[in-house]
């Protein structure tokens, strides 16, 4: 069938923002909305009868005062539901974790160094409670193996942990994490060439 202007109209960000991708939260009421040009998550409300969307505020995904070469890449929801996940690339290359209250607003939690330039990354969505984050520094043909282990009780915060590995990979374009045999598999779709796939187990 054809894609047909939704009644309801556009949704609209600060001009200059420049969205990049979206997701929904996991009871379908939010969309969270990256900007790459000026990074930050714009959550609106979704109503899923008229499918508007109307904006409620805009959260950075860099720290105040940053005053470095600045972008954002990706955007991940946990499948818990209680965490997003969005990449900075620039002089930042850091991962921020936020947490996800009962408004649905993400709440900065920490930013995770990748090791990396120009980041590409993937979370989970496949099962695992979430377990594996998977990220490739584009420019520098280096990967990045990340654990997103849930939720500290201490500190009430999503934590991260890896390792950087010098696979020798060239111009990544997306990953991907799926389940193959019962271990998580990570493919890197290059831009030139066939696939690369490599099986990392759970623990």
């Amino acid at each position: 069938g054809a894609l047909l202007p939704n009644a309801s109209g556009n949704a609209k960000l600060t001009a200059g923002y420049g969205p990049r991708h979206a997701v929904f939260n996991k009871t379908g009421t939010a969309v969270y909305v990256l900007s790459e040009l000026a990074p930050s998550i714009t959550t609106f409300r979704w109503n899923k009868f008229t499918g508007a969307m109307t904006k409620v505020a805009t959260t950075p995904t860099l720290p105040a005062g940053f005053t470095g070469e600045r972008s954002a890449a990706e955007i991940a929801l946990h499948p818990n539901g209680r965490f997003l996940y969005a990449s900075n690339r620039g002089d930042s290359n850091t991962i921020a974790i936020f947490r996800l209250g009962v408004d649905a607003l993400p709440v900065v939690t920490g930013r995770v160094e990748t090791g990396g330039k120009t980041i590409v990354f993937s979370g989970d969505t496949n099962g695992n409670d979430g377990n594996l984050t998977a990220l490739a520094a584009q420019d520098e043909g280096t990967a990045s193996r990340f654990r997103a282990l849930g939720m500290d009780p201490v500190h009430r915060r999503a934590l991260l942990e890896g390792y950087l590995s010098g696979d020798g990979w060239r111009d990544i374009d997306t990953l991907e994490v799926t389940r193959i045999r019962g271990l998580n598999a990570v493919t890197a779709n290059v831009i030139f060439g066939k696939p690369h796939r490599f099986l990392v187990p759970i623990g």
